[in-house]
């Protein structure tokens, strides 16, 4: 399996961002401590709540009081009367807004980094006491890319705790705020981390995460008998270790210099090695994970079957009753209970995962007085849960007679992809699949159906926003042979050369299909910040004719730029634009200058008049627009002007957002 993470941003910081956050803190006076703050009921009940408009979902307990404030932001406090003002005096408020993605980079910790250091000085400019006790850190939540900060502020007598997180998907970023007195963190710590692990953006609720295509040329074979195999080697990325079990039929990542254990019955992962060590995980904490086909069979049946806290904890006490959610798309259901283990105190959190004849048990158990940041992260890691759906298997039907594949010419078929961003040809007659995960191609359905196109050929297309990659490094990071052929055997070095004047690679293995010899070409096209990832896998006797087709469709490939720039996704520390204008509309408001290359503002404009209105103000003033990579829909342009002094562009983009147009327009040298 191939995981190839993407990215859609532009490094922009959103004005709306910094200014709710601003407000968080600078609401929050000081006050009289109340004697008994409100206590948050020890087993808490909690409900859905989905907000269609906003693009986000998530649980909240169902006293739990729900409401917009006067900024935009949905609230959800633990009374009617807690409010972040001269008055408050305890109780614990979540406040979320979402954001569109394209406004940040692809980098949360850097994006949360920027708005920290602003939030703080305006704090502390009105004479507050207010301390970073963690610095932004890499997390994720239900399985998208996230980061948190941690802040103390006093407010009169109250010690307040605030934690800020910025989860960043596909299309939307959602800025997650809690706060709550520093003394009572005991009483909300479960329910705030319920919250925050329920969170779901537009895009992932379904399919998450959008972040990570899967290639999966063919399904697996059918298993017919036990394999001395059980997990693929861990393969390091930037968002952790990510890991396969054949036996359990499922895959997880966990963050670098964690300890996982892999043994007959169970998978175990602690923090380090002494945690794993431990008797039960006592003192800090772990998880264990069992899994595999147990028919039809749904979360909270199996929870009903198969968790038994008295198996892990002793004096187990039910603090949080059965809830339904979702993980990765993927049914799921989870209880909580108290109890002790080597007579000290802990949490123990069952979850259970089913799908398509499937299943998971999750059992994290922890020390609530000493890791709650270790108990979101394994919480983290339960979100990043897939499961491989019970195999069926294709029939591999018998060897089938030659047939003569259609040459490619101009006469082709003309197939686009908005999801992969991509265009190409291929002969009429051929079957053409467009999966979620992939583009497959073969010469007739017999070819489409065998495993891995086993007797004939076909081949396999993948593509999208990847950020700034070379073909070469693509190939070399992750064009992994083991994924489509078995025991391969390098043919050809990789080779650079062009597609349709787009830079390109490929390297050519051979090795087998089905215990029949193939070959397999992997090749690689850039054009901006998008890719195409093309595998084509042959039987060596017709490499001549129908590999060359094959090769053929590949070099109709065309890619679609994203964003209309190579050279966007990373932060410069230098100005390139000098005295550049940065150009916005007269009805331009909530304007947020970063440096001088790049500005963004809110306009009542379509989208459809701002592009008239800098074609216009291009044609003024001498500039030439990049028709190869202006994009124009009804959600988003993007727009590359030519000609500014010192080979720089002006680039325009914008998208609509909450009733008006939300524009950004910045100097690059592309």
């Amino acid at each position: 399996m191939l995981s190839v993470h993407t990215t859609r941003r532009q490094p922009v910081l959103w004005l709306a961002a910094l200014s709710i956050l601003l407000v968080l803190f600078t609401a929050c006076g000081g006050g009289e401590s109340a004697d008994e703050p409100a206590p948050s009921p020890t087993a808490v009940s909690f409900q859905s709540y989905n907000n269609e408009e906003m693009g986000f979902g998530l649980d909240y307990p169902q006293n739990w009081v729900v409401g917009t404030t006067p900024d935009g932001l949905i609230e959800f406090k633990s009374g009617e009367d807690v409010a972040l003002d001269i008055s408050y005096d305890g109780g614990s408020i979540i406040q979320v807004m979402t954001l569109p993605s394209f406004a940040f980079q692809d980098d949360p910790v850097a994006d949360l980094d920027a708005l920290k250091d602003d939030m703080l000085a305006s704090v502390t400019s009105s004479g507050e006491e207010a301390t970073i006790v963690q610095e932004p850190t890499s997390i994720t939540v239900n399985g998208m890319p996230a980061a948190v900060t941690k802040i103390e502020a006093r407010q009169g007598t109250v010690d307040g705790k605030a934690e800020i997180y910025l989860v960043e998907d596909e299309e939307l970023t959602a800025l997650v705020m809690m706060f709550f007195p520093k003394d009572d963190e005991s009483e909300f710590r479960a329910i705030l981390d319920n919250a925050l692990n329920t969170l779901s953006l537009a895009e992932t609720a379904a399919e998450a995460p959008e972040a990570e295509v899967v290639v999966e040329p063919t399904a697996e074979p059918a298993a017919e008998e036990s394999t001395e195999e059980t997990s693929a080697p861990p393969a390091t990325s930037g968002d952790g270790v990510f890991y396969e079990n054949e036996e359990f039929q499922v895959s997880l990542t966990h963050p670098e210099g964690w300890v996982l254990e892999d043994t007959d019955g169970y998978i175990a992962l602690a923090p380090d090695q002494a945690s794993m060590d431990a008797a039960t995980f006592t003192g800090t904490g772990g998880m264990v994970i069992v899994g595999g086909a147990l028919g039809d069979i749904t979360p909270e049946e199996f929870l009903d079957l198969a968790a038994d806290p008295a198996e892990f904890i002793d004096n187990p006490v039910e603090v949080v009753a059965m809830e339904s959610f979702t993980i990765n798309g993927h049914p799921a259901a989870r209880m909580v209970f108290d109890g002790e283990t080597e007579g000290e105190a802990v949490q123990a959190e069952f979850i259970a995962l089913s799908e398509g004849g499937n299943a998971a048990l999750v059992v994290i158990i922890y020390d609530p007085a000493v890791a709650g940041d270790l108990a979101v992260t394994m919480k983290d890691i339960a979100n990043t849960i897939m499961l491989v759906p019970a195999e069926t298997g294709a029939d591999p039907g018998s060897d089938t007679a030659e047939t003569t594949a259609p040459v490619v010419s101009a006469d082709g078929v003309f197939y686009e992809s908005e999801e992969f961003e991509l265009a190409l040809t291929y002969p009429e007659g051929w079957v053409l699949e467009d999966t979620e995960g992939y583009i497959a191609l073969a010469p007739d359905q017999e070819s489409m159906d065998a495993e891995t196109f086993t007797g004939t050929g076909g081949m396999v297309v993948v593509g999208g926003a990847l950020g700034a990659t070379t073909p070469e490094d693509f190939l070399n990071d992750f064009a992994t042979p083991e994924d489509f052929v078995d025991n391969p055997e390098l043919l050809t070095e990789m080779e650079s050369l062009e597609v349709n004047g787009q830079p390109a690679a490929r390297v050519i293995y051979q090795g087998e299909g089905e215990g029949e010899p193939v070959l397999a070409e992997f090749i690689a096209i850039a054009q901006g910040d998008n890719l195409a990832f093309v595998v084509i896998v042959v039987d060596p006797d017709r490499a001549e004719d129908l590999g060359t087709i094959m090769e053929g469709i590949a070099d109709t490939i065309v890619l679609v730029p994203a964003g209309g720039s190579s050279g966007e996704g990373t932060n410069t520390e230098e100005s390139v634009a000098g005295d550049v204008e940065l150009p916005t509309t007269d009805d331009a408001t909530d304007t947020l200058s970063l440096g001088s290359d790049m500005v963004t503002f809110t306009s009542q404009l379509s989208l459809e008049d701002v592009v008239a209105f800098y074609r216009e103000y291009a044609s003024a003033n001498g500039l030439v627009e990049r028709d190869i990579t202006t994009i124009i829909s009804e959600d988003v342009i993007s727009i590359v002007f030519d000609g500014l002094e010192g080979d720089l562009s002006l680039v325009i983009q914008a998208i609509p957002y909450q009733g008006a147009t939300t524009v950004t327009v910045s100097v690059q040298d592309i």
